[in-house]
């Protein structure tokens, strides 16, 4: 059976699961590739690895013909709180840590702003400091 159309050049239809990653969830329906932040616990704060996943496939999915729309949504009742802290230690020694996060976080964003394809962010909730960066990156914002 065909996929729907819904708009933006995006189709729905036969899904699948193709995510590998720990802190995103990669689910593909037809043409419409979702990236699901993944920590609902932590209200899907940002860590290095969610930066490191999210850029791995935002970069898979740019140059992935099939893929004809990009949604972006977080899990659970936020769709991004800031950066975590909780790993950091408080003194000098954070400062390459934060810088290295912003840095990968700023790649996430600048892949995702000059996509080639439509990108939509599906806020489903809070969206605060690097979340909301990470939301308002898009080229289409839904509440």
């Amino acid at each position: 059976m065909p996929g729907k159309y819904i708009g933006f050049l995006c189709y729905e239809g036969n899904s699948k699961s193709q995510s590998a990653f720990d802190t995103i969830r990669l689910d593909q329906e037809d043409n419409v590739a979702t990236l699901t932040l993944d920590r609902p616990p932590h209200l899907n704060s940002l860590t290095q690895q969610m930066t490191d996943e999210l850029l791995e496939a935002v970069t898979q999915l740019r140059d992935d013909n099939n893929v004809r729309c990009i949604v972006l949504t977080g899990e659970g009742d936020a769709f991004g709180a800031d950066a975590d802290l909780s790993q950091l230690d408080g003194d000098a020694g954070d400062e390459p840590v934060i810088r290295q996060l912003a840095s990968t976080l700023h790649e996430v964003i600048l892949q995702l702003y000059y996509a080639d394809k439509p990108v939509v962010t599906g806020v489903n909730g809070t969206a605060a400091g690097a979340g909301f960066s990470l939301a308002g990156s898009v080229g289409i914002l839904l509440n």
